[in-house]
């Protein structure tokens, strides 16, 4: 694939590229919609950049978590060698986790109320991953198992060191279109106003459902494994369970307040 891309003479990476791409547009569609309800432009910069640094710092943590043993990082910082704190990689839902904390620790700071906006914020969210995803394709990290099937993808110059005579099945793409799938059903759903967390809850739901079959199709191991199954699909299911329970306990609670 392409994991640099060169303009002017200046080489950039693909993946940070399309992070710029979905960051950027993320923080102007909100911008946009969010004007008449009291959100600046300065507001949603500022709520954008905490969610930004905490999915980095999230993304990075929970890559370190499931790619490196305590007794390795341990012995690391013995010999005062942090070079895994810079080795690479982003686990997804470890960025989810740590942009919500963001998002929230921007709004206080910007002293409003996130909920105002969820409806607008959160079907930009499996938007912004599926240009993140593409970036994942054309760097070549979070590929899918050796496959030789109908548009199996070869990397001849991956970052992770692929062999680019082995086929793999096209799961970055797969996902980013599920993604696509997931913003539309999303934008279509918050036009009519919902209750709080209902936006976000339907957001984990189906990401986690989506999630943890696209997992199943996977050949890399950033994301690490607990048993028979992968540190991201045990996320999953933490979150359809809790998402379903949400849900279901809201709708008993509105029909006993009948």
């Amino acid at each position: 694939m392409h994991p640099f891309i060169s303009f002017f003479g200046i080489t950039i990476p693909s993946y940070g590229l399309c992070m710029l791409i979905a960051f950027a547009g993320a923080i102007t569609y909100t911008t946009l919609r969010s004007r008449k309800r009291s959100f600046t432009f300065d507001d949603v910069l500022l709520i954008g950049a905490f969610v930004l640094l905490f999915a980095i710092v999230g993304g990075g943590g929970l890559y370190i978590a499931v790619t490196y043993s305590p007794s390795e990082i341990l012995e690391s910082v013995k010999k005062l060698d942090f070079s895994f704190l810079t080795s690479g990689g982003i686990v997804f839902y470890g960025g989810l986790i740590g942009g919500v904390i963001g998002a929230f620790v921007g709004a206080r700071l910007a002293k409003k109320d996130l909920f105002e906006i969820e409806d607008i914020i959160v079907p930009v969210l499996p938007l912004g991953h599926a240009i993140g995803r593409i970036g994942c394709l054309l760097a070549g990290c979070c590929h899918g198992m050796e496959y030789d099937g109908v548009c199996a993808v070869y990397y001849k110059n991956s970052i992770t060191g692929l062999d680019p005579n082995v086929g793999y099945f096209p799961v970055q793409p797969l996902e980013a279109l599920l993604d696509v799938f997931i913003a539309v059903y999303l934008f279509f759903y918050a036009r009519k106003p919902r209750k709080k967390f209902y936006v976000m809850a339907n957001y984990l739901l189906l990401y986690g459902v989506m999630r943890f079959c696209t997992e199943l199709l996977r050949g890399d191991a950033i994301r690490g494994s607990l048993g028979a199954l992968s540190t991201s699909q045990w996320i999953s299911v933490f979150l359809i369970g809790a998402n379903i329970a949400f849900l279901a306990v809201d709708k008993i609670s509105e029909k006993k307040d009948i």
